[in-house]
């Protein structure tokens, strides 16, 4: 998929806020940026793992695609693709929590599927 050819306006895969009220807009390995007023975009288009969005995730599933885009209260990010999760820091640099499947981060959901 070239760049030009990107519809984040169709189905897009994930949807994230900055805390500057700008939007995160995710399909497949690419990313863009609104401004908070939604006219303009400081990103363009570029990957994911891209040095201004989140080049720790180079290598990993998430790099090709999020499915889930999630801002935590520390500032870090939250990323999910199929059962699989892992946390970069506020600026994307650092990877602080690595590729692990989202019931050993979160256990209690394990628990609850089993219930099921």
């Amino acid at each position: 998929m070239s760049q030009s050819v990107v519809d984040f306006t169709n189905n897009p895969d994930a949807v994230a806020q900055h805390p500057d009220g700008g939007w995160w807009f995710f399909k497949d390995e690419y990313c863009v940026k609104t401004d908070s007023e939604a006219s303009a975009s400081p990103t363009g288009i570029i990957k994911i793992s891209s040095d201004k969005a989140w080049p720790a995730l180079i290598g990993t599933d998430f790099a090709k695609k999020s499915t889930a885009v999630a801002r935590h209260s520390d500032g870090g990010w939250w990323f999910f693709s199929g059962e699989l999760c892992a946390k970069t820091d506020s600026d994307g640099t650092k990877l602080l929590y690595p590729t692990a499947q989202i019931s050993r981060r979160w256990p209690v959901l394990g628990q609850l599927s089993d219930l099921g």
